[in-house]
């Protein structure tokens, strides 16, 4: 310890008044200030180390608050752990809200070890809604949509198998198609439609009835059969998979943007209806603007380890003054905190 350093010490504990305008006799709650590589308790007592105790309690495990050492000052504290700021709540399964719950008052930021998952904004360019997962695996980067077995694969038509067709028989109409809706489609024409049905019966065969729109009647009740396709090039014998299942997700209004680690960076699905072309084009780092205050931007930077950087941000991208950038760990854990300006650990 320094020469200065034990004066200063010296002068705390041995003179009352310096120790009242301090504050030090008026009870003042349990705050460990940090200073470089000391730790001044309440006491006016410096212990030498890296931020911790004795017992090598960092103050970040607990319930309780710590200030910050960039505003010991003012007070301004730290969220306790599984705690996002702004109302986002955290967790084991992480935290999901507006990007702009991760920031708090001026000098306040979120605790380490709390948990990042789905954060939620606008695009910057578009104005369209979008959302961000910073808790994905490579290769497990997008949800599959509902009726999807992944999501790249959408659902193929009921009924439709490679290498068959289905006939529709009708009487005097028929219908030809590579699944049964489509074959009693095949059937309809500007007097008669399809009344009930594609019906299953079996893997093999379908019902359906037909409606008399002149009539205004039911015609009555036909089936839809399987056939081989044997050698036949007809169109309904050559569809493939990626012919007949859709081609774009369910639209739900949000791109869903993850990192893809194929591409190397943020994007969204290919297949989401919801996503831009330059949303789906990927981006190393991936700039995302605030719902609930529109003024404050978040910008997402991929990390070597597989975790990401969040730093609070002006439109064009520049760090905002006095705020904090936080990495996270490839779970989303936040690791550590920056000075968002001169990426300075502060903790």
């Amino acid at each position: 310890m320094g020469e200065l350093a034990e004066a200063i010490i010296k002068i705390v504990k041995s003179d009352p008044e310096v120790r009242a305008g301090l504050g030090l006799e008026a009870n003042p709650p349990k705050v460990r200030a940090r200073v470089g590589f000391a730790v001044a308790d309440k006491d006016g007592n410096i212990t030498s180390g890296g931020g911790a105790d004795e017992s090598g309690d960092t103050g970040l495990s607990g319930s309780g608050t710590e200030t910050d050492p960039e505003n010991a000052s003012t007070g301004d504290s730290v969220s306790s752990p599984g705690t996002i700021n702004g109302g986002a709540s955290g967790g084991a399964d992480g935290a999901s809200g507006d990007v702009d719950d991760l920031f708090g008052s001026s000098g306040t930021h979120t605790a380490m070890a709390s948990q990042v998952a789905t954060m939620t904004g606008t695009d910057p360019t578009t104005g369209g809604a979008v959302s961000i997962d910073l808790n994905r695996d490579c290769g497990a980067e997008y949800d599959a949509p509902p009726g999807w077995d992944d999501p790249d694969n959408g659902p193929v038509p009921e009924g439709w198998e490679e290498g068959t067709y289905w006939f529709a028989n009708a009487g005097i109409l028929a219908g030809w198609g590579a699944d049964p809706l489509s074959a009693a489609q095949d059937v309809e024409n500007t007097r008669f439609s399809i009344h009930i049905g594609p019906t299953y019966v079996t893997d093999d065969y379908y019902t359906f009835y037909i409606w008399d729109n002149v009539l205004n009647s039911s015609v009555g009740a036909f089936g839809i059969s399987r056939q081989n396709c044997g050698g036949s090039t007809a169109a309904y014998c050559t569809v493939t998979a990626d012919d007949v299942s859709p081609a774009e997700h369910p639209s739900d209004g949000v791109c869903k943007i993850a990192y893809d680690c194929s591409e190397g960076g943020f994007k969204g699905h290919e297949k989401d209806p919801d996503c831009s072309a330059a949303e789906k084009t990927a981006e190393t780092c991936k700039l995302i603007r605030s719902v609930s205050n529109t003024s404050k931007y978040t910008r997402y930077c991929r990390l070597g380890h597989g975790g990401t950087k969040i730093t609070p941000t002006d439109s064009v991208g520049a760090p905002t003054p006095g705020a904090f950038s936080y990495e996270l760990d490839s779970d989303g854990k936040v690791i550590g905190v920056y000075d968002s300006v001169s990426q300075v650990y502060v903790n």
